[in-house]
């Protein structure tokens, strides 16, 4: 899969997963869904960096260094959670982040560190609350 596919993925995951919690129009959908969203990127990260080691042991020290940079915004994103603090804004962080990076590891080692990205971005969108639908000022 090239990276063109990729991203062209990822761009439409990401608009698809904004279009459904949009209309959804439930203000309590972030926290429940957000959390396991944001365990199972954290999960996907741990599982991809482990699978990847071998192949990373094998060629060099750089290698692994490449692969140990998406554990930290995962690992931050965790703590976030656990603390419930900047939940939102560090979820989107690191979603991004990750998603370049993943889209930069996918060119010369594997591209398997953008699902986890996609899962943070779903988590990300699903932590914003829809605007409440209300009367304009002055209407009866």
């Amino acid at each position: 899969m090239s990276i063109g596919a990729l991203t062209g993925i990822c761009i439409a995951l990401f608009v698809a997963a904004a279009a459904f919690f949009r209309l959804r129009g439930r203000p309590t959908t972030g926290t429940p869904v957000g959390r396991v969203l944001r365990w199972l990127a954290f999960a996907g990260t741990v599982g991809t960096t482990v699978a990847a080691l071998p192949l990373a042991l094998s060629d060099s020290a750089v290698v692994l260094l490449l692969l140990a940079v998406p554990l930290v915004p995962a690992a931050l994103v965790v703590v976030s959670d656990a603390t419930g603090r900047l939940v939102g804004t560090t979820t989107a962080a690191a979603a991004l982040l990750m998603l370049l990076w993943g889209v930069f590891l996918a060119s010369f080692l594997t591209p398997y560190f953008v699902f986890p990205a996609l899962l943070l971005g779903a988590a990300a969108l699903a932590s914003i609350r829809p605007r409440a639908a209300g009367r304009p000022a002055g209407a009866a």
